[in-house]
């Protein structure tokens, strides 16, 4: 990944955390402001459209944390005990 790439994913994760714990409307703003910069740089250095950027950077919601899944099932003498 380019020094460019790193540089906006940073700056959309602060961006995001911050949106996601502020509550003042002018830095709600100036997260936004972040995030349209950060959709910027990524769509100029991958040649990709930036309104295809903007809609991945501005789907998420919430503080970004790892997703993690799990599922199990057990099973003993032909029932399921636990999913």
């Amino acid at each position: 990944m380019n020094k460019l790439l790193k540089w906006a994913t940073e700056i959309d994760s602060i961006a995001q955390a911050g949106l996601t714990y502020s509550k003042d409307v002018y830095d709600i703003d100036r997260f936004n402001q972040l995030k349209n910069i950060a959709a910027d740089i990524i769509s100029e250095s991958t040649n990709l459209e930036l309104h295809k950027v903007k809609e991945v950077l501005f789907e998420e919601r919430g503080y970004l944390t790892p997703k993690v899944d799990v599922r199990a099932a057990i099973i003993k003498e032909n029932k399921i005990l636990c999913l």
